[in-house]
């Protein structure tokens, strides 16, 4: 089920008193942030073509034959 899909239907079991507030807020806290925040204004660009496959592998845990 969406995270979306979860909001709405905690939020009208809330609504219709049918979920105590503290569930609710669980739910809601749940929903809020599914994926941390990368700051990746952080970091520099990189270019995949100027990396050396060593270094690919080493950066990316992966080859750099392996990426489309």
């Amino acid at each position: 089920m969406a995270d979306m899909d979860v909001l709405d239907a905690s939020v009208f079991l809330y609504l219709g008193d049918l979920i105590e507030e503290d569930l609710f807020y669980m739910l809601v806290k749940e929903c809020e942030e599914t994926a941390p925040v990368f700051p990746y204004w952080k970091y520099d660009r990189f270019s995949l073509e100027s990396m050396l496959e060593d270094e690919c592998l080493s950066e990316f845990r992966v080859s750099k034959m392996d990426i489309p």
